[in-house]
């Protein structure tokens, strides 16, 4: 049985990697002074918007294998995914 997707965890995860893409873009040095001020904002977190991400992410993890594992296949499923 598959466990049901948790929509706003997913929702607020897309958020925090939004602002990291955000930081990286450089948003609040090109336009310091715009309407968009909040835009700005989540500029200016990224490192809380990094950790909230991998928390997160490791939530979502527990949550969709905690029910009926098969350790072996998460294991090379996450092997194959990392391994280049």
């Amino acid at each position: 049985m598959r466990a049901e997707p948790i929509i706003g965890h997913t929702g607020l995860r897309g958020v925090a990697a939004l602002c990291v893409f955000i930081h990286h873009l450089h948003w609040d040095r090109w336009f310091p002074k715009t309407p968009f001020q909040f835009v700005a904002f989540l500029a200016s977190w990224p490192g809380y918007a990094v950790s909230l991400f991998f928390i997160l992410s490791g939530f979502i993890l527990g949550h969709v294998y905690s029910s009926n594992i098969n350790w072996k296949k998460y294991f090379i499923a996450r092997f194959a995914r990392i391994f280049p």
